[in-house]
């Protein structure tokens, strides 16, 4: 078994005291030797007191070389890394030497002189591994190099590097302090609640190691023990990418104020669909703190970024059209490595759409030029299995100012079986505790997370080191409170005031996103017609709630009307959508709605009014183009329906539906003029 430095460090230490104590063991065994004889002739009843003299083979015995126990131990470690630095190893050297000095103290109660001489040794050898000062090269290195390195090192997100002795020892302090209250490295999720990949924790003797680094003048020690530096790729981790994509623009980043989030457009040359099977982000800036990518296969991202000034558009939420791929969700943090897709479960980057990337961007003290670059590597083979990914979600969210310890809860039974590869929980500033648990039909309880302190600066997504295997019948459950009083160090707002649900990052939200595998896609379909349920119930008691809190809330109306209309309940659709537009009467949604429904009943004249009203109030809006196209494609008006479809096509040439409709149009008017000749 190879042995790291801090190992070869405890063997010459053990090897050493071992030589130490061997003139011990030799002089108490020529005692035995020479007073055996005397004790036996003297009286064969003191047979029982020679027993005594063979202590020196049974402390040897005791005492036995390196190369059976202290590999024992580290083999040990390894199993439960619970002890890095050797503190374990040591403790047990120690601990081994201190009994020996015991026994030898009881077994030669009655020779003083050895006694004095033996147990001295062995107490002297015992503090002598035990009390070895912790250095930097020879334990604290491996521990930084692994657990601190990939964000504290040059081009990083880190603050400052972590690669050198006089860099540690600058921050010999802030780093016992900081790992101490477990905010670095950060990782969010409690031990013992579910095992994730890339986990970025420190166990406790890692951390009293660090503690102990300090409290010992930081030291240096001896070069010979310092293992290689880590080492990274300078280029792409999997090779050079099929495709590199780059923000058009770059983005300047202030030199102070409130952290940035903004959102860029990538337009993505592809001359026909492909399957991606790994993607690695490259933000290039350390000022970039975690980002989240979508597709956005119409033209609103676009339109969205043309009306707001300089490279991108701000805000935490992108257009409802910006979606990650189906059952992917494409997040970035600082030291992750390039994602690569599960095996079979590939996702289509389709011709045409746009990539969008979402930063969550923090200040430095100087202004940043920020241009992240995103590299794709394609496959020819589709996905074999397809993921979906779901939401426990709470929007009705009303939490008093002052309150420390507000919970929201929600679940959902899994109407199939599924195995759980992901989950991302979700929140604001004034989260506190997160928990995340499913209920087996059995009643058995199994936890897919738990988070004591949540901290929104430091949100992520993890990836289960096996997939967790949930039956039929399961339900999934979150709990999460809240402290929004002025003692929540996390509160942007003090004094305290009212917080609400709600999209900016001075509301708040509480979610839990699940992703999951079916057995086939039968139980797939099954599983996303059965959670559309929840989610329209959920959207339906949300809108009701915030029509109760403000009857004039026009958008809460629209949305309601068209929960409505998804449930077949088409009278109530209506009624909310008219109220909608009685509210905002230049807003389009509500509009292009009425005129589906007209569209629908045949109500042609009706449904014409209301899209042409939703295209006077957005002009963008491709989706009221396409159905005047079909409009006027049903009553035969066949010119008419060609300009709308046309129309539709160059703002989303994407449009499926649209593109049908258009070659039935052409084919329709080709028609008319053969006859004609």
């Amino acid at each position: 078994m190879a042995l790291p430095p801090t190992y070869d460090f405890l063997r010459v230490s053990y090897t050493t005291s071992l030589a130490n104590i061997e003139k011990g063991l030799s002089r108490l065994e020529n005692f035995a030797n020479r007073w055996r004889s005397n004790i036996l002739a003297a009286s064969p009843a003191a047979a029982g007191r020679a027993s005594v003299l063979d202590c020196a083979p049974s402390m040897r015995r005791a005492l036995s070389p390196w190369p059976v126990d202290v590999r024992a131990y580290h083999a040990a470690d390894m199993h439960a890394p619970r002890n890095r630095g050797g503190l374990f190893v040591r403790s047990k050297i120690a601990e081994r030497f201190s009994r020996a000095a015991r026994s030898c103290l009881r077994l030669t109660a009655s020779f003083g002189v050895l006694s004095s001489v033996w147990c001295p040794v062995l107490l002297q050898a015992a503090a002598q591994v035990r009390e070895q000062p912790v250095t930097f090269n020879r334990d604290i290195a491996p521990i930084v190099f692994k657990q601190c390195s990939p964000c504290h090192r040059p081009g990083q997100s880190g603050p400052f590097s972590l690669l050198t002795y006089a860099e540690a020892a600058k921050h010999a302090k802030e780093i016992a302090d900081v790992t101490a209250k477990h905010t670095m490295p950060p990782w969010l999720l409690e031990p013992g609640y579910g095992e994730f990949k890339e986990e970025r924790r420190l166990t406790g003797d890692e951390i009293q190691l660090l503690k102990k680094w300090l409290t010992d003048g930081a030291v240096e020690g001896n070069a010979a023990d310092l293992p290689p530096a880590p080492k990274w790729s300078e280029g792409w981790q999997l090779g050079e990418p099929d495709l590199i994509l780059k923000i058009p623009e770059a983005f300047t980043l202030p030199e102070a104020g409130r952290d940035v989030w903004r959102t860029f457009v990538i337009p993505a040359p592809l001359p026909a669909t492909r399957f991606v099977r790994a993607m690695e982000f490259r933000p290039g800036n350390k000022a970039v703190h975690h980002a989240a990518m979508r597709l956005d296969r119409t033209p609103q991202a676009r339109l969205r970024d043309a009306s707001d000034p300089g490279p991108g558009f701000g805000g935490i939420t992108p257009p409802d059209t910006a979606r990650p791929p189906a059952g992917h969700v494409l997040n970035w943090l600082p030291g992750r490595t390039a994602y690569k897709s599960p095996e079979g479960m590939t996702w289509p980057f389709e011709k045409g759409a746009d990539f969008l990337v979402q930063l969550h961007m923090q200040t430095s003290g100087r202004a940043e030029t920020i241009q992240p670059t995103v590299g794709f590597y394609f496959t020819d083979r589709p996905p074999t299995n397809h993921l979906f990914v779901f939401p426990l979600m709470v929007r009705t969210i009303d939490i008093p100012a002052g309150a420390t310890n507000y919970h929201v809860h929600d679940s959902y039974k899994l109407p199939v079986d599924v195995r759980v590869f992901w989950i991302n929980p979700h929140a604001h500033y004034l989260a506190k505790e997160m928990k995340g648990y499913a209920r087996l039909p059995d009643g058995t309880q199994k936890w897919l997370f738990v988070i004591k302190n949540w901290d929104f600066n430091w949100q992520g997504d993890y990836s289960y080191r096996e997939p967790l295997a949930l039956p039929k019948g399961t339900e999934i459950f979150m709990d999460y409170s809240f402290d929004n009083s002025d003692a929540n160090p996390h509160n942007p707002t003090k004094p305290a005031r009212r917080v609400q649900f709600g999209q900016q990052s001075t509301d708040e939200m509480a979610e839990l996103w699940i992703q999951v595998l079916t057995r086939d896609r039968k139980e797939l379909a099954m599983l996303e017609r059965d959670f559309q349920g929840k989610l329209l119930a959920e959207m339906t008691a949300y809108y009701t709630y915030c029509l109760r809190l403000n009857p004039g809330d026009a958008h809460a109306e629209c949305r309601l009307g068209f929960t409505k209309l998804s449930l077949g309940q088409r009278a109530e659709a209506i009624a909310h959508l008219q109220r909608a537009v009685e509210l905002d009467p230049h807003a389009d949604e509500p509009h292009l709605h009425l005129g589906m429904i007209r569209l629908q009943q045949e109500r042609y004249e009706l449904a014409q009014a209301e899209l042409e009203a939703a295209l006077r109030n957005n002009p963008n809006n491709y989706l009221a183009e396409g159905n005047l196209g079909l409009l006027h494609m049903n009553q035969g008006h066949l010119l008419e329906a060609e300009a709308h479809l046309r129309a539709t096509l160059r703002l989303n040439p994407l449009d499926q539906t649209a593109q049908e409709n258009l070659q039935t149009v052409l084919n329709a008017i080709e028609s008319v003029r053969r006859q004609s000749k």
